[in-house]
């Protein structure tokens, strides 16, 4: 079973994608905490991003949402605190899975939002942090899905919870 107590309309809002896209500027924002640009730089690396433009890249904090352009990342870092370590963590690997699969050139897919999730969820297998990719499992499993629904989603540039659950269980299994 989950093992936190979450803010859950503040996640789900997240995990739903809820917030609208909207243009956001880096004249409108301010630099990341130094921690979450450290965060999403290592999972850059991690992800086939050299480590000179892994640095270069600015990092952003944001009220409005979690995004990735071909200028930054934005990270909205207030939503995120009131997540657990390894959700805030799978959140912050898939927007920097988007950049490093290059997905800031188009609009977003719901194809790109799977190949980000499983970009993410292989890079924590990879490097022994599994239980990043479980814990959020789980969370789908037992608190989203039985509280949104299987197919929850308000927008529709995202995969369903039980398709996101599904593939990410398969990723588990290999």
């Amino acid at each position: 079973m989950f093992r936190h107590q979450l803010c859950l309309a503040s996640l789900i809002a997240f995990a739903t994608g809820s917030i609208t896209v909207t243009h956001i500027s880096a004249r409108e924002s301010q630099p990341a905490s130094s921690s979450i640009q450290q965060e999403v730089r290592s999972y850059l690396r991690n992800l086939g991003i050299s480590t000179d433009r892994a640095n270069a890249l600015p990092i952003y904090c944001t009220a409005k949402h979690c995004t990735t352009t071909g200028n930054g990342i934005w990270i909205n870092e207030r939503q995120l605190a009131t997540h657990p370590p390894c959700l805030r963590s799978f959140y912050l690997a898939h927007e920097a899975a988007h950049y490093a699969l290059g997905h800031y050139r188009s609009i977003t897919t719901i194809g790109q939002e799977q190949e980000a999730d499983i970009a993410a969820a292989r890079m924590f297998c990879r490097y022994g942090q599994r239980a990043v990719v479980e814990e959020y499992a789980n969370y789908l499993q037992y608190t989203v899905i039985p509280q949104e629904g299987s197919k929850g989603r308000v927008d529709k540039m995202h995969p369903t919870f039980s398709d996101e659950l599904r593939y990410l269980q398969r990723i588990l299994a290999e």
